[in-house]
């Protein structure tokens, strides 16, 4: 069932504690106040706005949770996860990954600071178990954050740019693919579409596929240069950028023109068979000639 819960609540109270700061900041800002930065005006004020989200995120404002009854189950069979919209499922599965995230990210936490922990360095003087601090440039401002914030920062980055990823790529699937009727049922076959009629070859859905190649393998290239691959590998044979390169083009090709790839299969599938053939002619040409050289 696709309603909210307490996996949208928890995120949304993080959301809302940060946006709240982040308004408070962003108006000290603009009125010139220094220090821009209140740690204690910005609590109050994440304070309330994490109230409000909290509240919106568990389904406090949403009237399908008041209904009784009957209502109740016939609005539950409505709002089953095969039934539901693409946008609704996909971000009622990204509130739960963002809530697993933050379970584990607790449980990191709580495992560091009780133990087991094994701490090796070098320098006797290092405490390897301890938050670090470190300069940030903004602009012409440099301000110290502490190591954690930038790690909290960088994993909301990555839900946020993993969720609009998947967004486009299922917005480029399902428009790419509005002309075909599934039947749920597995009566009916696929059917094509007859009401827009438009040529293989045509200018318009040439351009259309050129600039859905584009948007699709920038937005890629940059998931697997900053996310998918920047972050296991730093430094990969032959570079970053060409190995996210070779990667989002790959990806960009099965998602939108996946009958290439399964042509190109055959062709060199076949092109290795005619090899093979070719490299046992002699050999069964030479016996051919023996047996004929028989009395």
């Amino acid at each position: 069932m696709v309603r909210p819960g307490i996996s949208r609540a928890v995120p949304m109270g993080i959301l809302g504690f940060l946006t709240g700061a982040l308004l408070v900041t962003v108006v000290r800002a603009l009125q010139g106040m220094e220090p821009v930065w209140d740690a204690g005006v910005a609590i109050v004020f994440g304070a309330f706005f994490s109230a409000g989200f909290f509240v919106w995120g568990i389904g406090g404002f949403d009237p399908r949770l008041s209904a009784h009854g009957d209502e109740a189950h016939h609005a539950e069979e409505e709002e089953s996860i095969d039934t539901a919209p693409p946008p609704a499922i996909l971000t009622h599965t990204m509130w739960q990954i963002s809530f697993a995230v933050l379970l584990l990210m607790l449980a990191l936490a709580a495992m560091a600071a009780l133990g087991p922990t094994l701490i090796t360095t070098a320098d006797s003087d290092a405490a390897v178990n301890q938050i670090g601090m470190v300069p940030v440039v903004i602009g012409n401002t440099e301000i110290i954050v502490s190591q954690l914030v930038l790690f909290v920062a960088f994993v909301g980055f990555m839900l946020i740019s993993l969720t609009i990823a998947a967004g486009l790529i299922g917005w480029l699937i399902t428009y790419l693919s509005r002309g075909v009727i599934e039947s749920r049922a597995g009566e009916a076959a696929a059917l094509p579409a007859t009401t827009e009629p438009a040529e293989a070859g045509s200018p318009r859905r040439l351009a259309l596929f050129v600039v859905s190649f584009v948007v699709l393998f920038a937005v890629l290239y940059l998931l697997f240069y900053y996310v998918l691959i920047g972050m296991v590998m730093p430094n990969p044979p032959g570079g970053l950028p060409l190995v996210s390169a070779v990667n989002a083009l790959v990806f960009t090709v099965l998602i939108l023109r996946p009958r290439w790839v399964v042509m190109v299969i055959s062709r060199v599938a076949g092109w290795l068979a005619n090899l093979l053939r070719s490299r046992s002619k002699p050999y069964e040409g030479v016996r051919k000639i023996q047996r004929g050289k028989r009395p």
